[in-house]
């Protein structure tokens, strides 16, 4: 949707804009935080070499250079040949077709409304599956 329309958090139009130079938290191997960057890292992602790229001094943290950060995923994402970038604003979520809402938490009241009558919705639809069939599924898990 941006940059036609804007959130309440963002300031610029660029696809990977991120509302603070710190939202990547902690860079430390010994935390969560850090040790799952570093696995990100290993598995060739764009938005951790983009970040490592973009750092900018912040004692123990990963943070970035907000404007050259976006620049870089940006540039990356329009150059990738199967990927189609659609400036626009989805006005509805197609429940017929699979869909991720990516969204964050500052959403516009109307998306925040549509998310949650969509939640409501398929709960509802799963919830009349399982009274029909009588069971809840069992999720068969493989050793490897």
């Amino acid at each position: 949707m941006r940059p036609h329309a804007m959130g309440p958090a963002h300031r610029t139009g660029a696809l990977a804009e991120l509302v603070c130079s710190n939202s990547l938290r902690g860079a430390a191997l010994q935390n969560a935080v850090g040790l799952l960057k570093e696995e990100l890292a290993l598995l060739d992602s764009v938005i951790i070499h983009a970040a490592r790229r973009t750092a900018v001094p912040a004692g123990g943290a990963l943070a970035v250079d907000r404007g050259q950060f976006a620049a870089l995923i940006e540039a990356q994402l329009e150059a990738h040949p199967r990927i189609t970038i659609r400036r626009q604003e989805v006005t509805a979520i197609d429940e017929r077709s699979p869909t991720i809402i990516a969204c964050g938490p500052r959403s516009d009241h109307r998306r925040k409304r549509q998310i949650a009558l969509l939640r409501c919705c398929i709960t509802h639809r799963l919830n009349r599956f399982h009274r029909r069939n009588g069971h809840v599924p069992k999720i068969a898990l493989r050793k490897r």
